[in-house]
């Protein structure tokens, strides 16, 4: 996937615990009966939306001539400030979780897209947003005059990202069935609940779509199935049978003095913040999640090679067989991550997904700790005489690690060691990076 558009009210913008202006408040302004008034303006939905009344007081003018009914136009300006003035409220307080998401993608080389329904005075403040600068294309149906689920909005906007609607993610809460609408373009559909979650029945229905409840879990979801899948299948493939075939092999061997120590800077940290739960990113054969868990900590292990599992689950440890792209499957998130020389078998196009990944299980303030041989810029296969598989590895300097990190992580330490091989040891404590509320 390269692209994803969104839907904008009750996906990116809310109004439920905004001040409101409904039309019951228009129709009290305006002295009519609120139920004959409703129905005209309802009446009116479609020609709003593509742009047939530039200025709400045209409508509101529209519905009384309906009505049979005069009003003065200094009363009509004040009803469309009040009805302009509710709008804005959305945009002037998005939710940091929105501005984190926007971010993520496209820090993960995403273009995003909007498409909203809407009426001009509804979107008043949207240039001015802090979501506005994150839009590759923007499609408001009342400049383009199409309304969702009309296919050629869609198409448009598609147009205007220069994208295949196969490689394009729609994100929408699900009205004005937007979704079927997306998906008969040939989108992939996604539900967002997080504004909605608190309505039964909106969490019930259209279960043909997947469904997230909190924006990190869906960035998390769609960085997983971006990339090569043939490359990235290939390299997984030989990291397993690799280690599957070392497994006994590193369940015997000695864990040299350097790796201790850094594993024991790590735990003295942890435990100084009053840190009580770990996981640890490919974790071998298990004896650094045995150490963290031998000092008190929860630990949850996760590993490719299912042979290292075994030996992980032999010690006692809660060990799981997965790749750093599902990290979500796990469905908690843990104050520590301790990953030692395993994200070097992360391609490097797939880095910042992976990162998004582990940001989207750390809890706020957590501490993350990489470690990583590098210090030079490669990526390369290595076949040792030991097997026939060979391994993948991304090599980093300091200035190319420290900046695909930082997109997620405020770094605490960085140490670049020579542990007596051809690459340095490079390791990393991070702490997740807090939200930002809008500016």
């Amino acid at each position: 996937m390269n692209a994803v558009i969104f839907d904008l009210f009750e996906t990116l913008i809310t109004e439920w615990d905004k001040p409101k202006y409904l039309t019951r408040h228009a129709a009290a302004d305006l002295g009519v009966d609120f139920q004959l008034f409703q129905n005209e303006w309802s009446m009116l939905g479609q020609d709003r939306f593509i742009g047939k009344y530039p200025k709400v007081e045209q409508a509101y003018r529209a519905v009384l001539n309906n009505l049979g009914v005069s009003r003065d136009e200094e009363l009509l300006a004040e009803i469309a400030k009040k009805r302009a003035f509710a709008k804005q409220q959305c945009f002037d307080a998005i939710e940091p979780k929105i501005i984190k998401m926007l971010s993520d993608l496209k820090n993960s080389g995403y273009k995003i897209g909007l498409i909203s329904n809407c009426s001009p005075e509804e979107v008043c403040g949207l240039k001015a947003s802090g979501i506005y600068p994150y839009f590759d294309a923007v499609v408001l149906s009342c400049d383009v005059g199409m309304v969702k689920p009309n296919k050629d909005i869609y198409e448009h906007c598609l147009a205007l990202l220069g994208e295949k609607a196969n490689r394009c993610f729609f994100v929408g809460d699900g009205g004005s069935d937007e979704l079927p609408g997306a998906r008969c373009v040939g989108m992939t559909p996604l539900r967002a609940l997080w504004f909605t979650k608190h309505f039964v029945e909106n969490c019930d229905a259209n279960k043909d779509y997947e469904a997230f409840y909190e924006p990190d879990e869906m960035v998390a979801y769609m960085l997983s199935k971006t990339g090569s899948w043939e490359s990235k299948s290939v390299i997984k493939d030989n990291l397993r049978k690799f280690y599957n075939q070392e497994a006994q092999y590193r369940n015997v061997s000695e864990k040299q003095d350097w790796k201790q120590a850094e594993r024991q800077h790590f735990l003295s940290l942890a435990q100084s913040e009053g840190k009580e739960t770990l996981l640890e990113l490919g974790a071998g054969a298990g004896y650094d999640s045995l150490f963290f868990q031998e000092n008190g900590m929860t630990v949850i292990a996760v590993d490719l090679s299912a042979e290292m599992v075994k030996h992980c689950q032999a010690k006692g440890i809660n060990a799981h067989e997965l790749d750093f792209y599902h990290l979500g499957e796990l469905g908690e998130k843990y104050q520590c991550i301790w990953a030692m020389n395993s994200l070097l078998h992360v391609p490097k196009a797939d880095l910042p997904r992976v990162l998004a990944n582990i940001d989207a299980v750390l809890e706020a303030g957590g501490l993350f700790y990489m470690g990583v041989y590098g210090g030079v810029d490669s990526e390369h296969d290595h076949t040792n005489e030991l097997s026939d598989h060979p391994r993948f590895f991304a090599f980093y300097t300091k200035e190319t690690l420290l900046k695909a990190l930082a997109a997620h992580f405020d770094v605490l330490a960085f140490e670049q060691t020579n542990v007596g091989r051809d690459v340095a040891f490079q390791s990393v404590i991070m702490r997740k990076k807090p939200v930002q509320p809008c500016k």
